[in-house]
């Protein structure tokens, strides 16, 4: 069981932009960056995590990976 809800950055962030979401979001949730992930790792992760933090999501997320997440998946 895990500990910590797992979120899932599914932007490209900008240089720098990494630390600060680690620092505000570490103490509660694992942090992913979706572009850091192997295509079935990726898969794999989308079917498990908590949240999604987005820009663009329809951007970001291909169809067939979006229908991988389960129902009550937080999309901010």
């Amino acid at each position: 069981m895990r500990n910590k809800k797992e979120v899932i950055v599914t932007f490209h962030p900008e240089n720098g932009w990494k630390e600060p979401v680690y620092e505000v979001l570490n103490d509660v949730a694992e942090i992913i960056f979706l572009e850091d992930l192997e295509t079935r790792e990726r898969k794999t992760r989308l079917k498990e995590v908590d949240a999604l933090l987005s820009f663009m999501v329809h951007n970001e997320l291909g169809k067939d990976e979006f229908r991988l997440l389960r129902d009550g998946t937080m999309i901010q």
